[in-house]
């Protein structure tokens, strides 16, 4: 009887070990599709990560990432997604504009979780139109790739109205003024030690601004990425 128990306990520590590893997702995604119950190819996974790169470089620091996984293990889809989506701060800091495209391929379900700064851009009567449309007759056809893609390009449209200008277009020149009245200063001392022959301190001069303008760069680049700030908007369709 004890051998049976050890038994049956051993089994079911395997089974929930096997659930648990099936979700367990990395703390900060690398690539743009995580496709993590292998439906696209390489050369598709490439252009996809091609795309949403250019979506990000172009619309203001908009963030979508794709996810794919096996099956939701009596999960729920809507929980999955939005845990992830803020474990993974998709989206701007301060903006929000991050989205996360679930499929779960076994349950032919999926989840567009939308992050506040898109919500308006995106509300849930078209994530769940896109979803019902698109997404689910593509899972339904295992054409999930050409799915994808029309989806994007549904969302395109709204998403280049909310956010027109490139996330670099928020972010450069935004040093203060100051830094630049400082600068000017800093460089002409720094030409009269030269001349002066007064190489040590020249060098303190040197590493100085070298510093503010590193610091500059850090200020300019701090909001962007770190986002997630997602309030469970979206919608969920299964087949």
């Amino acid at each position: 009887m004890m051998i049976m128990k050890r038994i049956l306990l051993t089994v079911f520590i395997l089974i929930s070990s096997t659930i648990t590893s099936a979700l367990t997702l990395p703390d900060t995604p690398q690539t743009r599709v995580i496709d993590l119950a292998n439906v696209f190819s390489r050369q598709q996974e490439q252009n996809l990560e091609t795309r949403l790169q250019k979506v990000y470089k172009k619309n203001q620091g908009t963030e979508i990432e794709i996810l794919t996984i096996n099956s939701l293990e009596s999960q729920n889809i809507e929980d999955i997604a939005l845990d992830t989506a803020r474990k993974w701060r998709l989206g701007r800091k301060g903006i929000n504009n991050g989205m996360l495209i679930l499929i779960s391929r076994k349950d032919k379900a999926v989840r567009i979780e939308i992050g506040y700064g898109l919500e308006a851009a995106i509300p849930d009567g078209l994530a769940g139109e896109i979803e019902r449309q698109i997404l689910i007759p593509s899972l339904e056809s295992d054409d999930l790739y050409n799915g994808i893609n029309t989806t994007l390009d549904k969302l395109m449209n709204p998403i280049n109205k909310e956010y027109p200008t490139p996330a670099t277009n928020q972010i450069k020149n935004q040093y203060p003024p100051y830094y630049y009245v400082i600068g000017f200063i800093i460089l002409i001392i720094f030409l009269i030690l030269i001349i002066s022959g007064n190489w040590r301190m020249a060098l303190d001069i040197l590493q100085l601004i070298l510093g503010i303008i590193s610091s500059g760069n850090k200020d300019s680049k701090k909001d962007i990425g770190n986002g997630g700030e997602f309030g469970g908007g979206g919608t969920s369709s299964k087949f």
